[in-house]
């Protein structure tokens, strides 16, 4: 699957998609089996940090009902043992009942409430850390400007070409070849970074985007989000929520990565 239709997916899922590029990608759609499972596949991570966030606001209201119920339970207590209640057989066994009742609901409610603290916690079973990556991961989209010297390189010009395409094999040997003459390129080391991410080379992506960390550019935001999201492949998710830290709040990347780091610290 190329750059392409993977950045169209995230438009489309988003609502972003209109006019003719709609039209054209909901034909495609309809045919194409791996897009499908795809948009699929994200809707459901969506869906399932939706019912997330919708059970943490809602927790706290069964905490407090909880912590309601616990002092039903005490002033049950101290109606039990106040000094001013007759003390006849009749008097307690009706006083005994009335409270009992009383609490059954409670006790039945509690039991409900407790069972779902413990085990609706649908993010849990449906989204990895890994999925967590997947989920936010969108291909890095190598520019070139026209004044931009790489454009004149082969390596480059065969790199992007592949790259472009989705072949990111091809596109990664043809981006070691060029680095091994400029070493310091952080677009071609975020783009080497994001084949190797494609190809499930994980430890090596994340030694790429490190070098592009290192330089201390404005390439550095982008090398720190692909770094977190290729930690998360690795469910290296204390490192994953460092890198989301260092991002610039004015980056491009500000935003999803402070949503990210939301979700990992829930």
């Amino acid at each position: 699957m190329d750059s392409e239709i993977k950045v169209n997916i995230g438009k489309y899922i988003d609502g972003e998609l209109q006019g003719d590029a709609l039209v054209q990608f909901e034909k495609l759609l309809k045919t194409d089996k791996a897009i499908q499972q795809e948009v699929h596949f994200q809707q459901e991570v969506i869906q399932s940090l939706q019912a997330k966030n919708e059970f943490e606001n809602e927790k706290e209201d069964l905490v407090s009902f909880l912590d309601g119920l616990e002092q039903n339970v005490d002033l049950s207590d101290n109606i039990e043992n106040a000094d001013d209640l007759e003390s006849t057989p009749n008097n307690t066994i009706s006083t005994q009942s009335t409270i009992l009742k009383k609490l059954i609901p409670f006790a039945t409610l509690a039991a409900a409430a407790a069972t779902l603290l413990i085990i609706w916690s649908p993010w849990q079973a449906d989204v990895s850390n890994t999925q967590f990556a997947d989920s936010y991961f969108k291909t890095y989209v190598l520019e070139t400007n026209m004044d931009d010297a790489a454009a004149l390189n082969t390596y480059f010009k065969s790199g992007k070409f592949a790259y472009d395409d989705g072949v990111y094999l091809d596109a990664e040997k043809h981006f070691e070849n060029y680095l091994e003459i400029k070493p310091t390129n952080k677009k071609v080391l975020l783009a080497k970074g994001n084949c190797e991410f494609h190809l499930g080379k994980f430890e090596e992506a994340i030694q790429t985007f490190k070098q592009v960390v290192s330089s201390k550019t404005v390439y550095s935001n982008g090398g720190n989000w692909y770094l977190a999201l290729s930690y998360l492949k690795k469910d290296s998710v204390k490192e994953a929520k460092s890198a989301l830290l260092q991002i610039n709040e004015q980056s491009e990347y500000a935003q999803q990565a402070k949503q990210l780091l939301e979700q990992l610290n829930n």
